[in-house]
């Protein structure tokens, strides 16, 4: 069961109370137990932080309250505080976003983390477990504004993201908040994941204040938090990574150090287990091309891309031999 520290619920719930709403109805709303609120290092379902996300938005009325929750509240406590200073504690912009990568399975586990660079372009994604649905809108929101306003508080020259990419929908109002929070115009929504892209010269700014030594020691203390979260099975685990790996070219490798562990462990384990990891790339890439040509919401471009294929000819190729149909017949077929 995908699972969240406590201390994120119960960030939004001192945001709740702020604005006037009633905690105890918040809680029994979404099913949170206030004791379990109150241990350290407890955690619960994350579906009952999605649920209390859309209820806040709900009774506030606010299309951007994951917005508005980051703006109005400080990661300083349980997970969200190990996560903030062992990445803000580095030395530079680009290892802030390595060490939050790495890290975010701390607050939430539900999806993975993807930091990518190259020459041009910085990029800083999440996944979800079920895309193209993407991850719970005011989570992304939330996530992305308070993981920026962070490091531009801490960087030796402010910065912005050049684009900022959302699965979800465009809000039926407030726009201007997510230009606001995110000091961007090129806010884009309907993508094929959730990402904000910086320019790749952001990456080696160095970090105002930064204690390195202690940096090390905080990153050392959460990544012994990551080993003692509970374990999923092998499958379970391989399955769910395994998709962030895709759009990268789903290389052993890329599984392999998101698994913490060698290639050839990596392969001797799925062994063991009876799997395999190129059965593993082609589940992932046939559940997922099966549900984004049935929506019909991405562009075939835009979905071999997701999916690590080199190109629409390719992804096409793939598509028939898994469906005896084309990608267009299919959607029609489906709609």
């Amino acid at each position: 069961m995908a699972t969240v520290d406590v201390a994120y619920p119960n960030a939004l719930l001192a945001f709740g109370r702020f604005h006037g709403l009633d905690v105890k109805s918040l809680r029994a709303a979404v099913g949170l137990d206030e004791s379990v609120l109150a241990e350290e290092n407890a955690r619960v379902g994350s579906e009952k932080l999605y649920a209390l996300f859309d209820l806040l938005a709900e009774r506030l009325d606010n299309p951007t309250v994951g917005l508005r929750v980051a703006a109005e509240t400080e990661p300083d406590s349980g997970a969200l505080a190990i996560v903030r200073y062992a990445a803000t504690n580095s030395s530079s912009i680009r290892e802030v976003g390595q060490r939050a990568a790495e890290l975010l399975t701390i607050v939430d586990d539900t999806n993975q983390c993807v930091f990518e660079e190259d020459e041009h372009v910085m990029r800083y994604a999440l996944v979800g477990p079920n895309p193209p649905e993407g991850i719970n809108r005011y989570a992304v929101q939330y996530s992305f504004s308070q993981q920026l306003r962070i490091a531009r508080l801490i960087a030796v020259t402010p910065f912005s993201p050049v684009e900022v990419h959302f699965a979800h929908t465009a809000p039926v109002r407030g726009l201007d908040e997510y230009e606001r929070a995110f000091h961007c115009k090129v806010i884009k929504f309907g993508q094929p994941r959730d990402e904000l892209v910086f320019d790749a010269a952001v990456a080696d700014q160095a970090v105002v204040g930064a204690d390195l030594a202690l940096g090390r020691l905080l990153f050392s203390m959460a990544q012994q938090r990551l080993a003692d979260l509970p374990e999923d099975t092998l499958e379970a685990r391989a399955r769910r990574e395994v998709v962030a790996t895709l759009v990268e070219g789903a290389g052993l490798d890329l599984l392999a150090k998101r698994m913490s562990m060698s290639e050839r462990t990596l392969q001797r384990r799925l062994k063991e287990a009876g799997l395999s990891h190129k059965a593993l790339v082609e589940d992932a890439r046939r559940a997922l091309a099966e549900r984004m040509v049935k929506e019909g919401r991405m562009t075939q471009p835009d979905i071999a891309h997701l999916l690590g294929y080199s190109d629409t000819t390719a992804f096409a190729r793939a598509f028939r031999r898994w469906f005896d149909q084309s990608p267009g017949e299919f959607q029609r077929g489906a709609s």
